[in-house]
């Protein structure tokens, strides 16, 4: 456990959520009145809180700064400002709906914090953030015999077997007022008027249950079976207390302590949602295909063609590209790069420098998305990573789309000329535009020998004795000039 008792809370934790209502009642501030200049105290006041948090002591008479109160929980009563003991000697005196609460460190800075407390013999009262003040639980009021299950008990107290004052954590599982340490309300809490939330870390020695404003941890040890919260190596060493989960608690509240890969600076988020951070890419989020324009604006649905698509840069994507293939119904999938320098042996896939091979050729370096083109790739054989059937001597057109980063096969219908024109010489089949320069210029006239033609293969795309538009366009070799 981290401490002991009263003067001694530094590291005690308490795990629970503050509700978002601030405290309407606190100390008054030394500097209003300005409690340095002797000539204008105000002997009504006998303690404030200064600018760095700390709380100086006026006394009873209020005319003598006694000096700042140490390490300790204090409680005081709003109306008179004065300090109220805690324990079973205290008394409360007068009115109850007043009470404020304060926890200060070792280095006697203060931070006003909830809780129960016990003013007087087993007498509790609980001090609120919202501004309700106190009331009182008085625990000889408490039905004997109690447990935590009724429905309305977690996160208040109950009198246990008559064995005493207890904090209900979840349905099943209390701690007593006399067991020192830290604790988690795991349970939803359902106590009428508690000052606490699920989820609050919280302090217990035999005169409070407060939450612990002063300690921060990036990962504390719960364990389920007496919910107890410490630092691991001293769970590790105490018997009986297992490690069911982490929580990093921050000011007495806390949250489950996650573990994840981290993200690189320069990756983005993809979503169907205005979260969206990628932009000028394609992601495959809920198994469907979408397309991210814009960081700040939702990520689109996509129809898939067979094909490329550039994904973003989510970290998530090492091939660079989403691969979309072809089969009864059109599937996308997180590409993979193939170790290669060239294309070799390498038809249709992504080699180690993120480009696409268009052939199966040593020493070609396959094609990036920077320019729109078209070329024709021989799917004699199967296809794999794009799920195309091979015909015998044919091949099918990628349509790469610079301005939309993908690159697809053209169906029958999305192939307009019947022939296509390439230059024989070029590995990488590029599909000459008419009449443009170099292109169709390096091929023409017919007489320079470099021309080879492929045509369109209908009875390829003929599906119950009409074609069938949306079907994968093959061509044949029909012409190649001779040298």
């Amino acid at each position: 456990m981290f401490g002991k008792k009263l003067l001694n809370v530094v590291g005690l934790l308490t795990l629970v959520k503050f509700s978002s209502a601030g405290f309407a009642n606190s100390l008054t501030s030394c500097s209003d009145p300005d409690k340095t200049d002797a000539a204008t105290i105000n002997y009504s006041v006998k303690y404030c809180i200064d600018g760095s948090n700390k709380i100086h002591d006026y006394g009873a008479g209020g005319d003598t700064d006694a000096g700042i109160l140490g390490e300790g929980v204090y409680v005081f009563d709003h109306s008179s400002k004065l300090a109220l003991e805690l324990g079973t000697s205290g008394s409360i005196g007068g009115s109850t709906n007043n009470l404020i609460l304060y926890q200060c460190g070792s280095d006697k800075v203060c931070k006003q914090t909830t809780g129960f407390v016990q003013i007087g013999n087993n007498v509790w009262f609980y001090v609120k953030e919202n501004g309700s003040g106190s009331e009182t639980p008085n625990a000889t009021g408490l039905s004997g015999n109690d447990d935590c299950d009724s429905g309305t008990d977690v996160g208040g107290l109950i009198n246990y077997n008559f064995e005493g004052v207890r904090l209900c954590l979840t349905t099943t599982k209390s701690v007593a007022a006399n067991t020192d340490g830290d604790y988690l309300v795991v349970g939803t809490v359902t106590d009428t008027n508690p000052p606490f939330v699920q989820y609050n870390s919280i302090i217990t020695t035999g005169d409070y249950f407060i939450v612990d404003k002063l300690f921060s941890a990036e990962e504390l040890c719960y364990s389920s079976t007496d919910g107890s919260l410490m630092i691991s190596r001293e769970n590790f060493c105490t018997p009986g207390a297992d490690c069911s989960a982490y929580y990093k608690c921050t000011e007495g509240t806390c949250e489950p302590a996650t573990e994840t890969c981290p993200r690189a600076a320069d990756t983005c988020v993809a979503a169907a949602s205005e979260s969206n951070t990628c932009e000028g890419g394609y992601a495959i989020i809920s198994e469907l295909l979408y397309k991210c324009t814009t960081s700040g604006s939702a990520c689109t649905v996509e129809t898939p063609k067979i094909g490329y698509y550039k994904a973003v840069n989510d970290g998530s994507y090492a091939g660079g590209y989403i691969t979309c293939a072809g089969g009864a119904d059109i599937t996308c999938s997180k590409a993979t790069k193939v170790t290669a320098d060239d294309c070799q042996d390498h038809l249709g896939k992504i080699i180690t420098s993120g480009n696409i091979c268009v052939n199966a050729l040593a020493a070609d370096s396959g094609i990036d998305l920077a320019a729109s083109k078209q070329y024709l790739i021989d799917a004699s054989a199967n296809i794999s990573d794009l799920g195309i059937t091979g015909k015998t001597s044919s091949f099918v057109v990628l349509s790469v789309d610079s301005a939309n980063n993908k690159a697809t096969i053209l169906t029958y219908g999305e192939t307009t000329e019947r022939y296509l024109y390439i230059n024989k010489n070029d590995n990488k089949k590029t599909v000459a535009a008419r009449g443009t320069v170099p292109t169709a210029g390096a091929i023409c006239p017919v007489s320079s020998n470099t021309m080879a033609e492929y045509k369109k293969q209908i009875n390829d795309s003929c599906v119950n004795n009409a074609v069938d538009t949306t079907t994968v366009a093959y061509y044949k070799n029909t012409f190649t000039a001779s040298a």
